[in-house]
């Protein structure tokens, strides 16, 4: 009777045991294939992330925050920020008077609305500026005077009628 109780505890303590390493390999395969499947989404990310980085410096490199060389010209005591907010404001403060004298086409009538604006370097603005006909950008050069007040001089601007974009 004893011997039978053993063999039949032998059996079934090793039937818990088949059973746990088939269980536990199972788990060691899934979490193989999942650690698998994350370095590969890890990998892929960290490209897209370089990629992405790559382009940002590519296209702050016209930018004043972006050229590090611009930065070191810049004369008196204002940082990159701080002139693109200048800058920034003086633009956008034509937005609130009637006529806007930087963009020089007579034909163009009513206000005219500065939508975005960005500074190249540390003499030229680039901005694009619509009204209900009209749309285009323009090439400023702006000069910062002792008194934080900017002054503007168009360079070059194109323009187009909005009805025709579409």
């Amino acid at each position: 009777m004893r011997n039978k109780i053993i063999t039949y505890l032998f059996v079934f303590v090793s039937l818990i045991l088949l059973y746990q390493i088939v269980s536990s390999n199972k788990l060691v395969s899934y979490q193989s294939q999942k650690i698998e499947q994350l370095t590969v989404q890890k990998k892929q990310l960290q490209d897209s992330l370089n990629q992405f980085q790559i382009f940002v410096e590519d296209n702050q490199y016209f930018s004043l925050l972006g050229n590090p060389t611009e930065i070191d010209l810049l004369s008196g005591n204002y940082s990159a920020e701080q002139i693109t907010t200048l800058v920034s404001d003086a633009l956008y403060a034509f937005n609130e008077k009637g006529a806007n004298s930087l963009i020089p086409n007579p034909q163009i009538k009513g206000r005219i609305f500065f939508n975005r604006v960005k500074l190249l370097n540390n003499r030229w603005v680039i901005a694009e500026f619509s009204n209900n006909i009209h749309r285009g950008q323009v090439l400023l050069s702006y000069q910062i005077s002792t008194l934080d007040s900017v002054t503007f001089q168009p360079i070059v601007y194109f323009e187009s009628r909005i009805n025709e974009l579409r």
